[in-house]
């Protein structure tokens, strides 16, 4: 499937998740400590997912490869990329592994594209 990963994710109230990012910048010759917003993507929680190593977890040498040729694939990605079935697979049971239920939802939903959508009470 193509999937763009650089799409934003969006939480359960509609709004663009963000980070909260401290950095120092030079304001009329002092530097001074400020805090930007920074929208989160696709691409940001899939490379997360496949390179933080996790406590409960010992994957081989092979694993780790395998899990860092496809973030760097990930990370390069311009517009939109081929992701196979195994590989989405993986990158969800990894997200799902290191991320709260609201990230889980709105990466799963640009994961798993819908056909359509059946609004409430809509006949299928």
């Amino acid at each position: 499937m193509k999937l763009n990963f650089e799409q934003k994710l969006v939480g359960i109230d509609g709004k663009n998740l963000f980070e909260s990012i401290r950095a120092k910048r030079m304001v009329d010759g002092k530097e001074v400590e400020i805090e930007e917003k920074k929208d989160i993507i696709l691409k940001d929680v899939c490379v997360a997912a496949l390179t933080i190593a996790l406590k409960d977890e010992n994957p081989s040498a092979i694993e780790k490869m395998k899990r860092g040729e496809l973030a760097r694939k990930i990370y390069n990605a311009k517009g939109e990329y081929h992701i196979n079935v195994e590989e989405t697979s993986l990158v969800k049971e990894l997200i799902g592994k290191l991320y709260g239920v609201v990230v889980v939802l709105a990466a799963f939903d640009l994961l798993d594209p819908k056909e359509t959508k059946v609004e409430e009470g809509e006949k299928k």
